[in-house]
């Protein structure tokens, strides 16, 4: 019984080994997934923005043309007063897109530091499983050398034969039994506290 539950518990720490790395792979690919979302949005503003001002352009190209056959004399005016026109919106659209690609930069900033968190996190967290895994071997070894001393003492020092016959081969045998397995640590830490 003790068995079974030991290596259900190791079985649930691998299947929870596994959950974390499937996180860790998720996570790493969520934020590649919103880097490049980030590129794709701040290139299509910068488009977007591009083409009305084409636009715009257009229109004001095609409103001077109309207007040159009207008002030629005043033509040099005009042409000056679209320019600065011109000119104004175009610095205040480049201080717009600043502005927005560092609105957008100072967000993709946030999220990935909060992903590179989680990533450490679960980083963490499975070196953790590893290093308890790892002191779980080194006390299971301890615990059948010390097991292995103490059933060899009985065996020279005792006289077991007369006040316990036979147990004292019941235990060399499932000492014998176990310690030749290949059993998770866990199990067998649980199977020489039995013993």
């Amino acid at each position: 019984m003790s068995r079974a539950i030991k290596i259900t518990t190791i079985d649930q720490a691998e299947e929870h080994i596994d959950r974390q790395q499937r996180q860790l792979r998720n996570l790493e690919s969520q934020l590649h997934n919103v880097e490049a979302e980030a590129r794709q949005e701040a290139k299509r503003i910068a488009e977007k923005k591009a083409n009305e001002l084409r636009r715009e352009m257009n229109y004001q190209i095609q409103g001077l043309e109309q207007d040159m056959a009207e008002m030629e004399r005043n033509h040099r005016s005009a042409m000056k007063r679209q320019a600065d026109e011109f000119y104004q919106n175009l610095n205040q659209l480049q201080d717009w897109t600043e502005n927005m690609i560092g609105d957008l930069e100072n967000r993709v900033n946030e999220s990935f530091e909060k992903q590179q968190q989680q990533i450490d996190n679960v980083r963490q967290s499975v070196n953790r499983l590893y290093q308890k895994e790892a002191d779980e071997k080194k006390r299971a070894e301890l615990m059948v050398k010390d097991l292995r001393i103490l059933i060899n003492t009985v065996n020279e020092k005792t006289n077991h034969n007369k006040y316990a016959p036979g147990k004292l081969n019941q235990l060399q045998n499932r000492f014998q039994n176990f310690n030749n397995g290949n059993l998770p640590s866990a199990s067998v830490i649980a199977l020489a506290q039995s013993l």
